[in-house]
């Protein structure tokens, strides 16, 4: 399990649990996002899945 901070954000691909909170998951994932909607909350959380691909 991991509760990610933003210099080491994506340094944890396989994990079983990836749990940052919704601004460390906007800065993590450098998405380029302008608010918080639930729309670019899901978005983001695709990227990061793509990008860490946990189990």
């Amino acid at each position: 399990m991991v509760d990610p901070k933003r210099k080491n954000f994506l340094s944890f691909k396989g994990v079983n649990l990836f749990k940052p909170n919704l601004k460390e998951l906007y800065e993590g994932i450098n998405g380029g996002f302008d608010s918080f909607s639930t729309e670019n909350t899901m978005e983001a959380m695709k990227r990061l899945q793509e990008k860490l691909k946990p189990k």
